[in-house]
């Protein structure tokens, strides 16, 4: 069963792992990522922490998003879907439920971050 929770400050290292491991089949080779650091999830986190999510299957994390909102502007920023979880529409439901919090909070318009690759 799916569940879609805010994030919290101790998932940071599992955010992490699952960054990793989403993104580095899709970009090119030239682009291989390195992990973020702690203190980068912890950051973007710490900016909207309404619209950060991790979406779990028992008890394990196999997606994420953050989201950021400044004033009346909300952004939609990097997330990510474990390989072998993909095309279940975790992402999707990732999005709704950020876009919702963004709402929520007042914003009247709502952007997208994406990459040439996705």
């Amino acid at each position: 069963m799916l569940r879609l929770r805010q994030m919290l400050s101790a998932d940071a290292d599992e955010v992490r792992r699952v960054d990793l491991l989403a993104w580095q089949d899709i970009l090119p080779a030239k682009l291989r990522l390195t992990p973020r650091t702690r203190e980068n999830i912890l950051a973007c986190r710490a900016v909207f922490p309404a619209g950060c999510l991790v979406a779990e299957t028992r008890g394990r994390m196999i997606g994420f998003i953050f989201s950021r909102r400044w004033g009346t502007l909300g952004w939609v920023g990097t997330f990510g879907v474990l390989p072998e979880a993909r095309g279940a529409g975790i992402g999707q439901r990732l999005l709704a439920r950020a876009v919702a919090a963004l709402k929520k909070s007042g914003c009247r318009e709502i952007g997208l971050e994406t990459m040439e690759t996705s």
